[in-house]
């Protein structure tokens, strides 16, 4: 039986996983355990909820890192998120699998080598290059989790940085960023 704050997305599960009940029910636990663990790690809010697919480059692996083309799909793997607005400017990120929460003070947004090839460190790179760009950021805190695989060619980085961006994108952007850039926006964060 679907939780009453997921019953309300029923039929975006459907757009988003399809129709089979298994796997509704499998995404409807994901989603339950997202608010479960945002309610303990920050109380209550006015969560929103994120998925990002994984990737597949069918053809031109990463040559989009030397300016390339590459064609890419989604795949049925995805990050979620469920994020409020936190009314500050610190953006604070659980993630599961991490022992610590990864957290950016917006106010330096100038980057840090110790935190080179880290959750972190996207953070601070999607705000820095979203401000840059004339887009609004402010803090929020979010949950996430994850079901493309790490180091599976499925670009789960990519994943992560589109779900922060979307995340920036819809609480202090009205959805008004091009999907396009947000992209770019993650690819630049990697730099």
């Amino acid at each position: 039986m679907m939780n009453p704050e997921i019953l309300k997305l029923k039929g975006i599960f459907e757009e988003i996983y399809g129709i089979e009940e298994k796997i509704l029910e499998a995404q409807n636990v994901r989603y339950n355990e997202i608010i479960s663990e945002f309610k303990d790690k920050f109380g209550e809010g006015e969560l929103q909820f994120f998925s990002t697919p994984g990737r597949t480059e069918i053809g031109g692996n990463h040559t989009d890192h030397n300016h390339g083309r590459v064609l890419a799909g989604s795949i049925n793997l995805d990050s979620i998120a469920g994020a409020a607005n936190s009314g500050s400017d610190t953006v604070t990120v659980h993630s599961r699998g991490y022992d610590t929460a990864f957290q950016v003070e917006l106010g330096d947004l100038e980057a840090v080598k110790a935190e080179e090839g880290t959750t972190t460190a996207l953070i601070r790179g999607i705000a820095a290059r979203l401000m840059e760009l004339g887009y609004s950021i402010g803090g929020f805190n979010a949950c996430i989790a994850s079901d493309v695989l790490p180091g599976s060619g499925l670009s789960s980085s990519a994943s992560i940085e589109v779900l922060i961006g979307t995340i920036f994108n819809a609480l202090f952007n009205d959805n008004a960023i091009p999907p396009e850039t947000l992209a770019i926006v993650g690819q630049y964060s990697e730099k």
